[in-house]
């Protein structure tokens, strides 16, 4: 737990993904619950108590993997605030919310409890929320205006909008291809709210825009996306990465679950 406490001043991913560390404990503690190295767990522990003259109480075990998840999960407020932008904080939050939601259903989110469980999942909607409202909402100010109804609006300024609104879109999509949702059923879901509150008002602008053009007579200009393309763009964001030999160090940190267990098999058997 104390080498918990000591991860927090180090950075978290630039991806806005889930740190290592807590998948890699968590994963860890999850495999901890399981029958084959529990009873092991619990014996050395016991022996370990004894040698310090300290007796082992039932339960000892479940207090200090679930005191270690809860150390993690602190570690986040810690993380988030070294972002320098306040929507890729929000991304952080959401995925690693996420995670610690989708613990549910096995040992490790048994043992936590729905009550644990269940504010995660609060957090993980509240952040979702708080990006979407502020992610995207500079971007659609740029042609969602009063005077957009007004039949003054020249073809010109109508184009000058739409051009300003591309420019602004290849930033933003520029910027947050490289972050990451974890989860795909999450990923797609804030994809999806994103389509419904761009693509529909984009696609009314462009034919009001359109309108315009051939009323006045003028040439089409600064159309660089359909509303398909702009939605296939959208869809494509926060897809996960797959990191440099990244199954290859899943696998080092299972086998060497495997070699402590093993390892405590062999002290045990020899005493």
């Amino acid at each position: 737990m104390a080498q918990v406490k000591l991860q927090r001043p180090s950075s978290p991913p630039r991806d806005g993904g889930v740190p290592r560390l807590i998948s890699f404990v968590t994963d860890y503690c999850n495999q901890l619950l399981n029958d084959t190295y529990l009873p092991h767990l619990k014996k050395v522990l016991e022996t370990h108590l004894s040698w310090r003259n300290e007796t082992y109480e039932e339960g000892i075990v479940f207090t200090q993997i679930y005191d270690t998840i809860k150390e993690v999960a602190v570690n986040l407020d810690s993380w988030s605030k070294a972002y320098e932008d306040i929507t890729l904080s929000y991304i952080f939050m959401i995925d690693n919310h996420c995670h610690f939601y989708n613990l549910r259903g096995i040992m490790l989110g048994d043992m936590m409890g729905d009550t644990w469980l269940g504010a995660h999942e609060q957090y993980k909607d509240y952040y979702a929320a708080l990006y979407l409202r502020n992610s995207w909402g500079k971007l659609l100010s740029i042609i969602v205006q009063k005077d957009l109804l007004s039949s003054s609006l020249s073809s010109q300024g109508l184009g000058k909008r739409l051009y300003t609104f591309n420019v602004a879109f290849d930033e933003r999509y520029k910027k947050e291809s490289s972050w990451t949702i974890c989860d795909e059923a999450l990923r797609k879901n804030i994809c999806k709210h994103l389509v419904e509150c761009i693509v529909p008002i984009y696609k009314a602008y462009v034919k009001n825009y359109n309108l315009t053009i051939e009323n006045e007579g003028m040439v089409v200009k600064h159309i660089k996306y359909t509303a398909e393309s702009l939605e296939n763009k959208i869809w494509s964001l926060f897809q996960p990465k797959l990191k440099k030999n990244g199954s290859v160090k899943h696998a080092d940190w299972t086998s060497k679950i495997k070699r402590v267990s093993k390892n405590f098999r062999f002290t045990l058997a020899a005493k």
